[in-house]
């Protein structure tokens, strides 16, 4: 969107604390953003995902409607959100992941998985 922006984010672990890692991006990214003339707003909405709002079909559809905001808005056409520039993901160490490949979840739910049996560590053999 040209004036705002929509994350998900997810922690690997039960016990990740998303509220503050969000308070932690949130003054850094408005920091970083300062410097060029920018800001986020005051009030934010940050809301961590209720149990069955991280279930598979549930968050899908969550991702789904985050990444179909450009049609409401109108800067694409309708189906044509996949096109929307500024729309992605990134799932680190996958640069090349794209959401709206036809394998993406497959994909992601094969490095959700790797990375919560592992953690962070290099998973390329």
């Amino acid at each position: 969107m040209p004036d705002h922006m929509h994350m998900v984010w997810m922690g690997l672990f039960s016990g990740c604390d998303q509220l503050n890692a969000m308070k932690h991006f949130r003054l850094r990214c408005h920091e970083s953003l300062e410097l060029i003339g920018y800001g986020l707003q005051d009030q934010a909405y940050d809301h961590v995902l209720k149990e069955e709002e991280r279930r598979e079909e549930a968050f899908r559809e969550l991702c789904n409607y985050i990444a179909r905001n450009p049609e409401r808005a109108a800067i694409v056409e309708p189906d044509g959100y996949a096109t929307y520039s500024y729309s992605g993901c990134l799932v680190p160490g996958y640069p090349e992941l794209k959401p709206f490949d036809s394998d993406y979840w497959n994909q992601f739910d094969r490095i959700v998985s790797r990375l919560r049996q592992r953690g962070m560590q290099q998973l390329n053999p």
